[in-house]
């Protein structure tokens, strides 16, 4: 079986500096990455402020995008997740967020387990 690599990044310009590098490194060692994770995301504002943070993310996730066509990642998907706080505690609660994942592009779910 071939080594696999799910890059876990923000929606932040020096994170996605950072995860353009590593995508470009494991692209020159034949390394698959058939997802990058957006954690955290500010999906649902409900002030001014999470509404500023929302669309400065929206800015960086395009950027995110045009990174992960730019290092030619076949079947490589962006799964963008929400912030949560406090975080997901136990494989209920992780089942419960994971419903919330939205896979960009789609703007559908990503698939779970059952």
């Amino acid at each position: 079986a071939a080594t696999r690599f799910l890059v876990v990044t923000r929606a932040e310009a020096p994170v996605l500096a950072e995860t353009e590098r590593l995508l470009r490194r494991l692209r020159a060692m034949k390394l698959s990455v058939p997802a990058v994770v957006v954690n955290a995301r500010t999906l649902e504002p409900t002030c001014r402020l999470c509404r500023a943070a929302s669309s400065a993310e929206r800015r960086q996730a395009r950027a995110l995008s045009r990174i992960v066509r730019k290092a030619r990642l076949r079947g490589c998907v962006i799964i963008q997740t929400p912030v949560a706080a406090p975080p997901p505690r136990g494989a209920e609660s992780l089942d419960r967020w994971a419903q919330t994942w939205i896979q960009s592009g789609t703007g559908r779910r990503p698939a779970t387990r059952s």
